[in-house]
């Protein structure tokens, strides 16, 4: 491949991994809300339904990204290696950033399914 398909490809994976965070924070909203202003009145068949909806749709989107942003960064790292005048990206950014994004948006679906659970637990006090 030549350097410029390098820097399209890479374009274009970057162009879906927005894309992927994008939709992410949108059912992670639309989850949030739903939480916030029916949770309390949500049936336990209801309940499964949304947690189960939303646990497969983030835990896939979040691998989506994952990958994606790999793609990104590797096709960005082959073309900067076959030119000279850039700057090469490391190995471990590589390998450690689209891993620390999905541990980043695992925990926001975790915090959020603790929101859930607080809305229907409410604690006296």
């Amino acid at each position: 491949m030549t350097t410029g398909d390098w820097f399209e490809w890479g374009a274009q994976a970057t162009g879906n991994y927005a894309q992927f965070l994008a939709i992410f924070l949108t059912l992670t909203s639309a989850y949030l809300v739903a939480a916030f202003f029916a949770g309390k009145n949500l049936t336990r068949g209801q309940l499964t339904l949304i947690n189960t909806f939303y646990i497969v749709f983030a835990s896939l989107n979040i691998f989506a990204q994952m990958m994606t942003l790999r793609n990104s960064l590797f096709a960005f790292k082959m073309a900067a290696n076959s030119l000279e005048e850039l700057p090469g990206i490391s190995d471990f950014m590589t390998s450690v950033l689209p891993v620390s994004v999905a541990v980043l948006c695992t925990a926001i679906s975790l915090g959020c399914l603790k929101f859930m659970w607080d809305v229907r637990h409410p604690k006296a006090g």
